[in-house]
């Protein structure tokens, strides 16, 4: 094994030495380099940020929740000590929307309470307010996390204890209010809202239940438990069936007025009563019989039970037989009911007695144990601003139908109002215009200000860079024109006139400085002009 190892040695030492010089430090850097990235990796996931998912929990729940997490296929977290959970920051808000769905948890806490983001020199109540704040946008962030939800606002005002020996019952309870807007307009379930409330008592120490207010941006709210299961009483219930009445009904209009004037310039107010009284019901059905169903008894309702009392009573001074030329050769009836046997001697026969008759009889009884909506009442608020064609007639209509009533009452039970709404800032919209331009008139104009403004100065820029080239240019020039001295002239060796030369060369020069001052008139005139200050100040 050791002569193995040895030539596996010697071979990779050859292999090694083959290589030049530049292949041997490329495949140095990148063994370094892979190196250096597994370090990284695995410093990386050493400290891989975790955040709390519940503290303060039972053992019990530890274990449940455990449980969960390893079901739902999360199992990078830790448990730290023996209440609180830990899970990856990035999955922190998920997964807590997941177990608040799940009814978790029953107890604890869903946020560490340590005060982080603050310095040493903080005060109590920059730390208090610092941990508030934190704490409201990450349960906005759960509450984000809830199927359907858009997006969420959470406020907590967190309890006081003003007690004092003379006053011991100043005592300012924690609250919270959640904000929410759903996706679509819709209306919040109540399993989503019951989860909600759960997350905000859970997060805040000395927070009631009670004491927490959900509501959504179409107004509907929120309160007590989800459902109607929880109810103790019929008052209870009755309030808790209205308030679902109401927020539905208060979706439906929204959701059919939206469209046409969007969701600021509607404000819809509905008022249910419900009826949840226990009530029991009968009803009785006859039904005729075969022969019966021809007509045959003459529109006579069917008889049940027939009760008779017949009597026959015959004068002292008649004669026994009866009137001659009479159908019956008796005096006395003998077609009474059930009569019994007579010979014609009686004076007086009384018969009585009843017949039920066996009829078809159909007995229903009801006993309601839910509640009926008895009576619903809608106002509608619309912006006169931005009210349309519609009239009312037809926004009674169509509001009518959304909310569920019908055709016959809806005048009575439906109010549109066409109003322009309040404007807190006196009617004066920032950015507005008195022309009525559209929105994208102001930007695009100063846009283009600003464009032309740069162009200005990126002409004025070249320009003054072109003005100073010729400036350059005509610099030797200028210098020969305002040089005193005279140019010296050879004299020709055959004796020519000097007068003449110097002539020839004067007219060249003046020729040469009318050609400049026609093409550069204005610097002509300004050394003109300091020509002439240098000679005052000679003088």
């Amino acid at each position: 094994m050791q002569e193995t190892l040895k030539g596996f040695g010697g071979k990779l030492k050859e292999f090694f030495a083959k290589m030049s010089k530049k292949t041997r430090i490329i495949l140095g850097c990148a063994l370094g380099a892979v190196i250096l990235a597994g370090v990284i990796f695995a410093v990386a996931m050493s400290h891989r940020p975790y955040a709390v998912l519940f503290t303060g929990l039972s053992p019990e729940e530890v274990t449940s929740i455990s449980a969960y997490l390893r079901d739902n296929g999360a199992t990078d977290f830790q448990i730290q000590g023996t209440d609180t959970v830990l899970v990856p920051e990035a999955q922190e808000e998920q997964l807590k929307a997941d177990l608040l769905l799940a009814g978790y948890p029953t107890s604890g806490f869903a946020y560490e309470t340590y005060r982080q983001g603050v310095g040493a020199m903080s005060t109590d109540s920059d730390r208090q307010m610092a941990y508030l704040q934190d704490l409201q946008d990450r349960m906005a962030g759960v509450i984000r996390r809830f199927e359907g939800v858009k997006s969420a606002v959470v406020n907590i005002t967190q309890g006081e204890d003003r007690r004092y020996v003379l006053d011991s019952g100043n005592m300012v309870n924690a609250s919270a209010s959640v904000f929410v807007t759903m996706q679509g307009n819709g209306a919040l379930p109540d399993k989503v809202a019951s989860a909600i409330r759960y997350l905000v008592a859970h997060s805040v120490k000395g927070l009631v239940i009670d004491n927490i207010a959900i509501s959504d941006s179409l107004g509907n709210v929120y309160s007590g438990a989800a459902g109607t299961a929880g109810a103790t009483d019929a008052s209870e219930l009755k309030l808790r069936l209205e308030e679902q009445v109401d927020n539905k009904v208060r979706s439906q209009i929204m959701m059919a007025l939206t469209p046409f004037y969007g969701a600021d310039n509607v404000r819809v107010a509905v008022s249910s009563t419900v009826d949840v009284d226990h009530t029991v019901g009968e009803s009785t059905k006859y039904t005729l019989p075969d022969w019966a169903g021809d007509g045959s008894t003459g529109g006579e309702g069917i008889i049940g039970s027939k009760v008779y009392d017949q009597e026959v009573v015959r004068g002292n001074g008649d004669t026994v037989g009866g009137v001659v030329g009479n159908q019956t050769n008796a005096d006395i009836n003998t077609y009474v009911e059930n009569q019994t046997g007579v010979d014609g001697e009686e004076t007086y026969i009384r018969n009585q007695g009843e017949t039920n008759y066996n009829v078809d009889t159909n007995k229903q009884q009801t006993e309601r144990i839910a509640g009926v909506v008895a009576d619903l009442m809608v106002s509608v608020s619309i912006n006169s601003a931005v009210s349309g064609s519609m009239t009312p007639a037809e926004l009674i209509s169509h509001v009518g139908h959304a909310a569920g009533i019908a055709p016959n009452e809806q005048t009575d039970k439906i109010s549109i109002l066409l109003a322009p709404f309040y404007d807190p800032d006196g009617g004066i919209v920032p950015g507005g215009n008195e022309l009525n331009l559209p929105p994208w008139v102001l930007p695009a104009a100063v846009g283009g200000g600003a464009l032309v403004l740069v162009l200005l100065l990126l002409l004025a820029i070249l320009g003054g860079r072109r003005k100073k080239r010729k400036a350059l240019a005509a610099s030797p020039m200028v210098a020969q024109i305002a040089s005193p001295q005279v140019a010296e002239v050879e004299v020709p060796l055959n004796g020519a006139d000097i007068m003449a030369v110097k002539t020839e060369k004067s007219i060249q020069l003046r020729q040469s400085i009318r050609k400049f001052a026609e093409e550069n008139p204005e610097m002509a005139a300004h050394m003109l002009k300091n020509w002439l200050r240098g000679g005052e100040e000679d003088e």
